[in-house]
């Protein structure tokens, strides 16, 4: 099972996300980490990724904040489930205001069991 992680900062999260896939999915995620929009290329390649994890502060140095990222996600035909990445207390109202679907929010610094829950909850949904 292979996971974009759209994180400028993947070595401050890195460590959860290692926890989480050798307690609870016994080594079997592959976290594919992309620390701007651009560096993943074409968006269109996210339909071999199960989940897409977006921090919504993404670097100055990337084409796309998360939101203009979330939106170009959801406009793709086949997309991966959705998980919000955020240092932001105000994201979920944020995303309220611009019309995004619910979805899951972890905040950051991560724990890793939250990020489990999180995880185990949008995998129940496909």
């Amino acid at each position: 099972m292979k996971i974009a992680v759209f994180e400028n900062e993947y070595q401050q999260v890195e460590a959860a996300f290692e926890t989480v896939n050798l307690l609870y999915f016994n080594n079997e995620i592959q976290f594919i980490n992309y620390p701007s929009s651009q560096s993943f290329g074409s968006l269109e390649n996210l339909k071999d990724f199960s989940v897409a994890i977006v921090d919504i502060d993404l670097s100055q140095k990337s084409q796309l904040d998360g939101y203009a990222l979330l939106s170009r996600i959801e406009k793709l035909e086949k997309k991966p489930k959705i998980l919000i990445l955020t240092g932001s207390s105000r994201v979920e109202e944020s995303l309220k205001i611009r019309n995004f679907p619910a979805y899951d929010i972890l905040s950051k610094p991560i724990d890793f069991t939250e990020l489990n829950i999180s995880l185990n909850k949008i995998f129940a949904k496909a």
